[in-house]
């Protein structure tokens, strides 16, 4: 949500050389359906998949359509939840409506003031370098993409069963200080696919790929390894 390419610029720069590494775009697709379709469009037949955050969820529902395609699945800072239901989906509903309206009334580099600090472990929320780019690309977004995105989560399904049935190598990452809650879940999630492990990157927020590349691309290495294609490539 929010993001485009540069949240992953750190790994498609270490993994370039080695792999087929493909960013997916959902275009105008409103629902995690549409948006899962959409990537599968842009996909090999066979490929290595990294969801984060929503994309996490959208990696799910790829996994729901066509999970022959799939040979191995990386999720970071996300979750198999549906939407909560009763009044903390209600506020859920509330809070990122209030988002896009200031989004719509005073712009999308509004919305970066209010949105970055959220993503970012607050120790590091005034570094220039890693800030900057954060609220760049949350800016050069459109309220438009953003109606786009809430709709599809507030219609998410519960993906645990999803999960559960994956054959094939599994990674979970996340950073401890999440702002979402996410840490918690990781543990919840490697117990559907046992033996999958779980990185959890201390002093990290929501956005381990920007904070903490080193640690994550080690880990996707190791992961990559396990999966083993023949023909590389990797859908983020």
């Amino acid at each position: 949500m929010l993001s485009d390419e540069a949240v992953w610029s750190p790994q498609v720069a270490a993994f370039a050389g080695e792999l087929d590494v493909v960013v997916a775009r959902y275009g105008e697709a409103r629902t995690l359906t549409g948006m899962a379709q959409a990537l599968l469009d842009q996909a090999p037949a066979r490929f290595a998949l990294v969801g984060h955050s929503m994309g996490g969820r959208v990696a799910l529902e790829v996994l729901r359509l066509q999970p022959e395609r799939i040979a191995g699945l990386c999720l970071i800072s996300s979750d198999t939840l549906p939407k909560p239901s009763g009044e903390a989906g209600e506020a859920e509903t509330r809070g990122r409506q209030g988002l896009l309206a200031l989004a719509r009334e005073q712009g999308m580099a509004a919305l970066a003031d209010r949105f970055t600090p959220v993503l970012l472990f607050e120790d590091r929320r005034a570094e220039a370098a890693l800030a900057g780019p954060v609220h760049a690309m949350v800016a050069r977004q459109t309220a438009d993409a953003f109606a786009r995105q809430i709709e599809a989560g507030e219609g998410r399904p519960d993906h645990a069963a999803v999960l559960a049935g994956l054959k094939v190598p599994a990674l979970f990452i996340c950073g401890a200080q999440d702002s979402f809650g996410r840490a918690p879940l990781q543990a919840v999630m490697a117990a559907l696919k046992p033996g999958a492990p779980v990185l959890l990157i201390d002093h990290c927020g929501h956005l381990p790929m920007l904070e903490h590349p080193e640690a994550v691309n080690d880990a996707l290495r190791g992961w990559l390894a396990e999966v083993g294609l023949r023909s590389p490539a990797a859908i983020c």
